[in-house]
């Protein structure tokens, strides 16, 4: 390829950035306004112990969010506090 060649692109006109016309449905800002991140570092039979949680027929459309918030409540009643958590679907 020669040097002129890759002068004259250089120079050609970039496309102008197209904007999308809508956001996307499940945007993350939009999905976590009013939320805070709590997390942890667990081994990972902790994640498996919660998939199959989730796994069970009852659970059936139940979240890992709204069992971790389920587990929350449970540690909240234990010690005689009041349960934060309310499931998305709930409200």
């Amino acid at each position: 390829m020669s040097t002129s060649s890759k002068h004259e692109r250089s120079k050609q006109r970039m496309p102008k950035e197209t904007t999308p016309l809508e956001k996307p449905a499940n945007n993350r800002r939009e999905r976590s306004k009013g939320t805070i991140m709590i997390g942890g570092q667990y081994p990972p039979q902790v994640r498996s112990a919660l998939l199959l949680v989730q796994a069970q027929p009852w659970n059936v459309g139940r979240t890992l969010n709204d069992l971790l918030g389920e587990a929350i409540n449970d540690v909240c009643a234990k010690y005689n506090v009041a349960q934060p958590y309310q499931s998305q679907s709930s409200k």
